[in-house]
């Protein structure tokens, strides 16, 4: 039975970028190295080709965020590369338009002139301007053209009682009273002349549905990473609502009407599924940095062990470390300590140095997590002379980060200093450009990290 200790999250967190994902690391909180704003960072990540590229260049700069304590700005950049990935349907409302002057009054209407022979206007016509009708004339008072239409009775004369059916007398068959039957008739359907075409019916706008802006295989990591820099900065919902994008709802039940299916169920390559779902629960049970939720880690990882014993033993090391590490963040010791032994096991029969030094790094932090030191370091030399064997320098670069970011884990800085300048010197030598920044950014952020730990040590 191992005991549980309380577990680095952060350092956790260095091994998992290092290892297993491409990262940039924090780099101060105004501006880089090359003394970039973030403004500007945000700018050159909106200029990447690829909307993959943007997004990644956003969660680094996001990330540079977090570490700078700027959590609100942190999220708006998130926000800005999972906008790249995932296009969730809602329609933003266009701007109201500006409101029309009210058009001038209308001139007052003409009164028509009188006739040519000087005459009144024709009954009903009022005077010409200055005229006045002539006595006797004009308008009848009210009670003279009510008898003059027969609405009322003569003075005197009784108004003649209004006809009504005899008594007893009912209305003939079908027929309905004169009140009733405008209101029992319904109106007859027009239809149209022979001929004529039907009037065409206002279609039904449909409701925009979500789709992905990329291939499944980039979408479903870049969106778990996504939600991963949405739980550092502090919105847990959001990252539960894009974990759940990839994973499915969080009971576990995929809804029959859903606009889309999880993405996991899309991926077939078990190393790449073993490293999804070892990542999502890992971000679920990491209490700190993550959701928080358990019940939802153990399930995900359980389902990450199954994938990762369908891989091939040449592969299986790398599923294995990603599971050994979700379980290590989900503060899950018993699982994690059971998966670390399956992953030295495979880590040992590697022939390819650079999966070699990287899994035996990962098994390294697992066992110095659970207070397993000695074990750890004897792991961590297996893993440095597997990565100084390398001969390819941009291999042999991420190796010696991989192994000087297991040496933090046992609070050997120095060794980790010496390793990382190694590691730099191997960057340096890699040929192509764009490599050569990437090996390099990765490098310093591992330095970075050993400064900040042999200060502290």
């Amino acid at each position: 039975m191992f005991r549980h200790r309380a577990v680095r999250p952060i350092t956790l967190l260095l091994v998992l970028a290092i290892v297993l994902q491409p990262m940039a690391g924090c780099i101060g909180k105004k501006k880089s190295r090359r003394g970039l704003t973030v403004a500007e960072l945000r700018e050159r990540a909106k200029g990447e080709s690829t909307p993959d590229r943007r997004a990644s260049a956003y969660l680094r700069v996001a990330r540079m965020q977090v570490g700078a304590g700027d959590k609100a700005g942190a999220r708006m950049t998130a926000t800005s590369a999972f906008r790249e990935i995932y296009d969730d349907g809602r329609v933003v409302a266009p701007p109201p338009a500006a409101a029309e002057p009210a058009p001038d009054a209308a001139p007052p209407a003409e009164q028509p002139a009188a006739g040519a022979d000087g005459q009144p206007p024709a009954d009903g016509q009022p005077p010409a301007d200055g005229e006045k009708p002539a006595e006797g004339e004009g308008e009848a008072k009210p009670d003279e053209a009510a008898k003059a239409d027969g609405e009322m009775p003569a003075d005197g004369e009784k108004p003649a009682d209004a006809e009504k059916p005899a008594d007893g007398e009912q209305p003939a068959d079908g027929e309905k009273p004169a009140d009733d039957a405008a209101k029992a008739e319904p109106a007859a359907e027009e239809k149209p002349a022979d001929g004529e075409e039907p009037a065409e019916e206002t279609p039904v706008e449909e409701k925009p549905q979500p789709r992905l802006l990329v291939d499944t295989n980039l979408a479903a990591p870049r969106l778990v990473e996504t939600a991963e820099v949405f739980a550092m900065a502090d919105d847990r919902g959001q990252a539960r609502k894009i974990l759940a994008i990839v994973m499915g709802p969080e009971n576990g039940k995929p809804k029959k009407d859903a606009p889309l299916a999880p993405l996991i169920d899309s991926i077939d390559d078990p190393v790449r599924k073993a490293r999804l779902l070892a990542d999502a629960g890992g971000i679920y049970g990491d209490p700190d940095q993550g959701v928080g939720r358990a019940v939802i880690a153990k399930r995900l990882l359980a389902q990450a062990t199954v994938e990762a014993e369908k891989v091939e033993e040449r592969f299986q090391a790398e599923a294995l470390a990603a599971v050994a590490l979700g379980y290590t963040r989900s503060r899950l010791a018993r699982d994690a300590a059971n998966m670390v032994g399956r992953l030295e096991e495979a880590a040992k029969t590697l022939d390819d140095p650079r999966a070699k030094a990287e899994s035996l790094a990962v098994a390294a932090s697992v066992q110095a997590e659970l207070g397993k030191k000695d074990q750890a370091k004897s792991l961590l030399d297996e893993a440095a002379e597997a990565a100084k064997s390398i001969s390819g320098k941009e291999n042999k670069t991420y190796a010696l980060v991989a192994v000087a970011t297991g040496l933090l884990t046992v609070n050997d800085a120095k060794a980790a200093i010496s390793l990382l300048k190694l590691a730099e010197k191997s960057a340096n030598e890699v040929g192509d450009p764009e490599a050569q920044k990437n090996a390099l950014e990765r490098v310093r952020a591992a330095q970075k990290q050993a400064d900040r730990k042999a200060k502290t040590t």
